[in-house]
């Protein structure tokens, strides 16, 4: 752990977060696994400075005021106290998986790689139009949400002689993005709003294929969320959870209603198959299987628990999925099959 950490796990933020695992940090900041409203979420700390506090959190203001589904969002900022120190805290959304953990397991498909290569380009252009860059755009800070390939937001900033908007469309081909760094977009004096570069319509899916990272989630936190502004250490599961799939379930013809707890949602069958198999590995009782709602070969691809079931005991899987450490996210659902 980082000095800025010491002492600090386990600990209660002015009553409000629990700082319930350490993520990752350096000497500047921690990053922390908490809840908000049920669900996981990065916290990220920092000692305060008199100095610079305010303008720290006018910046998280303006921040947390942003909404794109290509951007991992703000939930929660303030002050709050912890081991007898003081500190300034923001909360975002925990992710599934990043770029730098993904691609240490393959390229993405010609498709999948344009869907995340748009994403990350249409998420820098919504942070420029509203006068921030991201200042540091790299596989630790490109993530996946379910579906949804997001770029961490707590490096935002205001422009600098130091770091321009151009200077992210640099580090974009730096990161990984691209085979090489493209020319930067002109910047025009006075204006806020970034014109789409022009080279993004031009760069070749195999230049992407190399980089752009697979939305499929690994275990928690380490192979999974190195967070936004984090790269989460894997998380110990629970031992083999007692549920066994139920007994009453029914298995009838497709056209039927049937309800399904699901734990994990992918945008390929391969990273849903990989984390069904994983899941049986440690908890054979879960009896994991992929399920597609809109027919095989489609997305999304769902882990599912248990099989199809009534809701009644679709409902009592979730309750026991959840107390054994399964994400606090997993839902029951009814599906016509």
């Amino acid at each position: 752990m980082t000095g800025v950490s010491e002492g600090l796990l386990g600990a209660s933020l002015g009553g409000r977060y629990r700082l319930e695992r350490w993520l990752g940090g350096d000497d500047t900041a921690a990053f922390f696994l908490t809840s908000f409203s049920d669900r996981r979420a990065v916290l990220k700390l920092i000692p305060e400075d008199r100095s610079t506090a305010e303008q720290q959190l006018a910046l998280w203001r303006r921040t947390a005021a942003l909404s794109h589904p290509h951007l991992l969002p703000l939930l929660d900022f303030g002050r709050g106290d912890a081991a007898k120190r003081h500190f300034l805290y923001a909360v975002f959304e925990f992710p599934d998986d990043s770029l730098s953990s993904a691609l240490r397991q393959g390229p993405l498909s010609e498709t999948e790689a344009r869907e995340a290569w748009n994403a990350v380009v249409e998420a820098l252009r919504y942070i420029h139009s509203h006068g921030l860059v991201h200042g540091s755009l790299d596989p630790d800070h490109i993530v996946a949400v379910g579906d949804s390939i997001k770029l961490a937001s707590d490096t935002l900033r205001d422009p600098s002689p130091s770091h321009s908007a151009a200077d992210d469309f640099r580090a974009l081909g730096s990161a990984g993005l691209l085979a090489a760094p493209p020319p930067a977009p002109p910047e025009r004096p006075g204006a806020r709003r970034l014109r789409f570069p022009k080279w993004t319509y031009a760069v070749l899916p195999v230049f992407l294929a190399a980089a752009v990272f697979m939305l499929r989630r690994s275990s928690h936190p380490s192979s999974q969320p190195a967070p936004p502004p984090v790269r989460p250490a894997s998380t110990t599961r629970a031992a083999a959870p007692s549920i066994a799939p139920p007994e009453t379930a029914r298995v009838e013809p497709r056209g039927r209603i049937f309800w399904r707890v699901i734990a994990y949602t992918y945008a390929t069958r391969r990273g849903a198959e990989t984390k069904a198999e994983r899941l049986n590995r440690k908890s054979p009782a879960f009896h994991a299987e992929v399920f597609t709602p809109k027919g095989k070969g489609r997305p999304p691809f769902m882990v599912a628990l248990g099989g199809r079931m009534t809701r009644a005991e679709a409902v009592r899987v979730q309750k026991e999925a959840r107390a054994k450490g399964l994400p606090r996210d997993t839902f029951v659902r009814n599906y016509a099959e």
